[in-house]
């Protein structure tokens, strides 16, 4: 491997999913000892295995590993054993309701120092896309809101409390994926609107918070503006959009990471996506289909191109400063105190609390128990669910996917559902047959709509009349569900 390659190789982020732990360690041995890979992307698994594993890989390692991970609704997202949270939208119509943004703060240190003591440093969060688009299939109550200036403010407490604990905040989706009716896990969506709107709307929270905090990692998303960059590249790979609008024009110094470059929005450019990213301005890039050519397609354009080995520097340089700043080194992982600093009781009973107090009724109220109840549990996916336990209480469990049929006499309907927005899988809502059915079936009878997902599928359902949101599926939000349920049966 040439010292270029090596250098590359540094900037290269795969990805290791800990649902196997003993092939997450062979995955990054081999990234590791054949490719020199010093960043990793962490999915999955449980928290003791996943910090087991980090430390073994960084004793094959000659600098120490630099780890992020994409946890956006706590650690309990990625890990079993660690604390979840619910969606930041929750959290930002929790702060507007109890103007007070100490349960944002309160997650986000908790988050970090979990993520930390397992030896993660760098978060894929907090998302600042303005929830804007009702119709947006990836974003909604990824968003901490609908107004600007409350994402912003939300997003200024979130930073606060990952920094304060020594981790590095990626600001994402640049330029702002709230207004779409595409996802970039399937395609590529485009920006509607002019300047004026783009900077008052979608680009407003990345301008401010980036000055707020200089230091804090960007992530560009696979998003196209013709008002950006009128080739109809998406930012990710523009680089009137990376290198002129955040480098030039805003005076942006951070370290600036890609989405993953897996996704459908750039698959049919995977052959040179890449480098194309690298071109634009990107420091960091995620998730290459293809690790070794990755390395290879961008060190052989460094070699032919002066501008390219400016460029490379640079990188190199942001990841330096990058590593010092959140104290990458080894040694970090302390296994023998890990239960001391994962899933603790306080932090639990905190995550508790916040869960409790995120409940909203969303439209009319939580009917008062009378006669039969009958619960129908739809799930967005196979026993997504399957940790839902109601008693007593009868009820019928089905998924979205398959065709509704006759429901039991019943005098109170209570409808359970998991609809959210989720990568490549299209269950933001629900599909016609279920509008039909759920809206037939509201019309008749008294009942009440308890989502753990979307916040907005009232727009759907005309005739529903009480709609509650937990918005999120922890398990806290679970115990929530069920102590209302089993009230009304």
């Amino acid at each position: 491997m040439t010292d270029i390659q090596s250098q590359v190789a540094g900037l290269i982020i795969p990805r290791l999913d800990f649902d196997d732990p003993k092939l997450a360690y062979e995955c990054g041995e081999q990234f590791i000892r054949k490719h020199r890979i010093r960043s990793f992307v962490v999915f999955g698994g449980a928290a003791r295995e996943v910090a087991d594993t980090i430390s073994r890989l960084e004793e094959l390692s000659d600098l120490p590993l630099l780890m992020c991970a994409d946890m956006e609704r706590g650690a309990g997202q990625q890990w079993s054993g660690a604390t979840s949270f619910p969606y930041f939208k929750g959290l930002g119509e929790l702060a507007r309701r109890s103007k007070s943004l100490n349960s944002i703060l309160r997650s986000a240190e908790i988050t970090a120092m979990e993520a930390k003591a397992c030896g993660v440093h760098v978060l894929f969060s907090p998302v600042v896309d303005v929830d804007y688009n009702p119709d947006n299939p990836i974003i909604s109550i990824r968003s901490f809101g609908q107004q600007v200036d409350h994402v912003i403010a939300c997003a200024r407490a979130y930073i606060t409390g990952l920094e304060s604990r020594g981790m590095l905040p990626t600001l994402k989706h640049f330029p702002g994926h709230g207004d779409t009716i595409v996802d970039s896990h399937e395609d590529l969506p485009e920006l509607e609107g002019d300047i004026g709107r783009l900077n008052s709307v979608e680009l407003k929270p990345f301008r401010t918070l980036c000055k707020a905090f200089p230091s804090v990692g960007l992530m560009t998303g696979h998003l196209a503006s013709q008002v950006l960059d009128p080739s109809g590249l998406p930012a990710s790979l523009s680089e009137a959009m990376t290198s002129g609008l955040l480098r030039t024009d805003w005076g942006y110094d951070g370290p600036i990471f890609t989405d993953a470059l897996i996704m459908g929005a750039v698959a049919d450019q995977q052959g040179n996506a890449v480098l194309q990213a690298f071109r634009a301005g990107a420091d960091f890039l995620l998730m290459p289909s293809d690790v070794e050519d990755a390395i290879k397609v961008i060190s052989r354009a460094i070699e032919k191109e002066e501008i390219l080995q400016v460029r490379l520097e640079s990188s190199l340089r942001r990841a330096s400063t990058l590593r010092e700043t959140v104290g990458v080194r080894k040694g970090m992982i302390d296994m023998q105190t890990i239960e001391e600093r994962v899933g603790r009781a306080d932090y639990f009973e905190a995550a508790r609390e916040i869960a409790k107090e995120v409940v909203c009724i969303k439209r009319g109220i939580v009917p008062s128990p009378q006669g039969k109840t009958l619960v129908l549990v739809l799930e967005a996916e196979k026993r997504s669910l399957k940790s839902l336990h109601l008693g007593e209480c009868p009820f019928r469990t089905t998924s979205i996917d398959k065709q509704p049929d006759h429901l039991p006499e019943h005098d109170l309907l209570v409808v359970v559902t998991d609809v959210r927005p989720a990568a490549w899988k299209q269950i933001h809502q629900f599909p016609a047959m279920w509008r039909e059915f759920l809206n037939s079936s509201f019309k008749r009878r008294n009942h009440l709509l308890i989502s753990l997902g979307s916040d907005r599928l009232e727009r759907q359902l005309p005739d529903l009349k009480n709609f509650l949101c937990t918005y999120g599926r922890s398990e806290f939000a679970i115990n929530e569900v069920e102590r209302i349920v089993q009230r009304l049966s």
